[in-house]
């Protein structure tokens, strides 16, 4: 993994809300330093805060994970996505399971996608349509 292209990424982090961006650069100085059992427990917690963030807390993953969906912060299939990448998380808490590299990777592309949806893209598409001239007006027959 070229750490590099990844903390130069990390302009995503600086633009989520406070304390989320920092958990991300955090996550990001982890996987960089090797430290890859750190960097998915550090997804987990950063998906779980995610979550509360903007949905509260439902009191289990499960329930936060389908109230995040109903809101319409994410999709089935990324739903189904973040319930994998939070039983690596848990796996690598509870039962000693070791991520590679690839694990890793995948979990800050899908964890990057969901965060981006949420804390940037919206702003940014905003910003296109402020610069789109506006249609010219119809003559009415």
């Amino acid at each position: 993994m070229k750490c590099t292209s990844r903390l130069r990424r990390s302009s995503l982090a600086r633009r989520s809300a406070g304390s989320l961006g920092d958990l991300f650069l955090e996550i990001y100085q982890a996987v960089c330093g090797g430290q890859l059992r750190l960097a998915v427990m550090g997804v987990r917690a950063l998906i779980e805060q995610v979550m509360i963030h903007k949905v509260g807390d439902s009191g289990s993953f499960v329930k936060n994970l389908d109230a995040f969906q109903k809101a319409g912060y994410i999709s089935l299939v990324q739903r189904d996505a973040l319930s994998d990448i939070l039983d690596a998380g848990h796996a690598t808490i509870h039962r000693a399971y070791g991520p590679k590299t690839e694990d890793i990777q995948v979990a800050l592309d899908i964890t990057e996608g969901v965060m981006a949806a949420i804390y940037v893209h919206g702003d940014a598409a905003k910003q296109v349509s402020a610069r789109v001239p506006p249609r010219p007006k119809r003559p009415q027959s």
